[in-house]
């Protein structure tokens, strides 16, 4: 029952993980021609981003119209995927983990609680757990394929490939999400 209520968000959770895989993979040899402390600089910037965002965003963001709002915020997210190889410094490379760290903020609380309400009563602790193990398997599967990807075009293509599946997965998301309302 839980699955047939949740596949849209599952698969979207699964996008999301796999996404979300390329910048934790391939962030370091990407940013390499930055310098020392590129890679922190993103850590920082997307950790501060998702702290801030559980301060006092992401709350606001509880109705279901502004759920979807926040979800739409992984098409930022995906955009500052597909910057990261762009960058010339490290305050730059921070930006973006910083803008990063705030979609994420706002979009995990925003899916989470959405899949929560279709969870079936009775069930919710498996429930949470398919929700948790789709995004997982997109962290397992992300590596090998962006990996495959890099080996042949470049981190370049990687980074703009996550960004445009992330941002592309979450217009269908909204749409689908809208429309069924």
């Amino acid at each position: 029952q839980n699955f047939f209520k949740l596949k849209g968000i599952l698969a979207f959770s699964l996008v999301f993980g796999f996404c979300f895989s390329a910048w934790q993979s391939f962030l370091a040899p990407a940013a390499n021609s930055i310098g020392v402390g590129a890679v922190s600089s993103f850590g920082f910037g997307y950790g501060a981003g998702a702290v801030v965002t559980r301060l006092g965003i992401s709350q606001r963001l509880e109705t279901q119209r502004r759920r979807i709002v926040a979800i739409a915020g992984l098409i930022v997210y995906g955009a500052c995927l597909a910057f990261i190889p762009h960058v010339l410094t490290v305050w730059q490379l921070g930006i973006l983990g910083f803008l990063s760290g705030m979609g994420h903020g706002v979009y995990y609380p925003a899916l989470t609680s959405i899949a929560a309400e279709r969870f079936h009563s009775s069930a919710t602790g498996s429930a949470m757990s398919l929700y948790i193990s789709a995004s997982s398997l997109g962290l397992f599967v992300g590596p090998p394929f962006w990996g495959f990807l890099a080996d042949r075009t470049g981190y370049g293509w990687v980074f703009a490939g996550a960004g445009a599946t992330i941002a592309g997965a979450t217009l269908l998301f909204i749409i689908l999400e809208t429309r069924g309302q």
